[in-house]
């Protein structure tokens, strides 16, 4: 479900959406795959092994993968849930105390003024059409 609200189990709502950059930029998607591409193929030239061509692309995609895969965001009134490539991250709301909108969706942090840690602390959420919906929906849970 992309930008829906759900009724949750204890009356409150949730919200839920998924972001799939790759499938949302193309021409990001092609450049990023072109640069793997010729950087496997420079690893192949220069070692004439497919195994370090094939081991530098596992790892430039993995590397990447925040980009190339989906992730799923739930937010419920108590907590919120992040799942990406089979691995689910949870976190109550008190464990922040600012959240600001950014491009390209809602960053979370556990300071509630801007602090050089941000960056090593910070949660963001990747939002589509839906930033504000979702800015909203987070600030009611950090401010209540």
């Amino acid at each position: 479900m992309e930008g829906g609200k759900n009724g949750s189990l204890d009356g409150g709502e949730t919200l839920e959406w998924n972001v799939y950059p790759a499938r949302s930029h193309p021409r990001k998607t092609a450049i990023a795959l072109c640069v793997i591409a010729a950087f496997c193929l420079f690893v192949l030239w220069r070692t004439n092994a497919v195994i370090w061509a094939v081991f530098s692309a596992a790892v430039l995609f993995l590397s990447l993968s925040r980009f190339f895969l989906p992730t799923h965001y739930t937010l419920t009134p108590g907590h919120l849930i992040i799942n990406f490539m089979g691995i689910r991250r949870k976190k109550a709301w008190s464990e922040f105390r600012r959240a600001d909108g950014v491009k390209g969706g809602v960053f979370l942090s556990p300071f509630a003024q801007p602090s050089r840690l941000d960056n090593y602390r910070g949660l963001l959420l990747l939002c589509r059409n839906n930033k504000p919906e979702v800015l909203e929906f987070v600030q009611k849970r950090i401010h209540d």
